[in-house]
């Protein structure tokens, strides 16, 4: 499960999974995105992961750039 904000990008081959992504966000090709929380304006590169667990979701602050 999944929680997309309006005027998020999501590029091509990219998995989100058990995560909040807010507005403004970018994710780039090939990323992986799970258990995690991406604030307003967080702009992940092609090939990033951002992986947390349940436990300890990884928090990325706002405007953040990876």
């Amino acid at each position: 499960h999944a929680v997309i904000f309006r005027r998020v990008y999501i590029g091509e081959n990219s998995v989100v999974k058990d995560s909040i992504i807010m507005e403004g966000s970018y994710v780039g090709n090939h990323c992986v995105v799970q258990n995690a929380i991406l604030d307003k304006n967080v702009v992940l590169s092609d090939g990033k992961q951002v992986i947390g667990t349940l436990e300890e979701p990884i928090i990325i602050k706002k405007g953040t750039v990876i």
